[in-house]
């Protein structure tokens, strides 16, 4: 049998090339991404708050998925080509922020939170 060649043998769909654990370089945000649906993390040394969730909404042009979080903000995330990196671009923002893969969520994202007040002023 013949391997398949033309849009069959295209490069994996942006969504699959998007799902997996994302940091926000500069930034202490982390992005697990599911079936194209991301989940925010607020992620420190000590500590790890989940954030907001969006929906997968679209595929854009250039590879891109496209989400929209509850507030209605519209994002974007454009995979690379070897799929080690990403950018990530808020619609009506003029610059592009980028996202680099992670094996797994930082093990504070997976345990439970600790509580109480010491807990709180770690976090802050």
């Amino acid at each position: 049998m013949e391997p398949a060649v033309g849009p069959a043998a295209a490069a994996p769909h942006a969504a699959d090339r998007v799902d997996g654990v994302w940091r926000l370089d500069g930034y202490g945000t982390v992005l697990s991404i599911e079936d194209g649906r991301p989940q925010e993390y607020q992620a420190t040394a000590v500590s790890c708050l989940a954030g907001d969730t969006a929906r997968r909404t679209g595929q854009g042009r250039n590879g891109s998925v496209i989400c929209t979080c509850d507030d209605a903000t519209i994002y974007r995330i454009r995979p690379a080509v070897d799929g080690a990196d990403a950018t990530l671009h808020f619609d009506g923002s003029v610059g592009d922020r980028r996202l680099l893969r992670l094996p797994t969520l930082p093990a504070g994202c997976t345990e439970a939170a600790p509580t109480g007040a010491l807990a709180t002023f770690d976090v802050f």
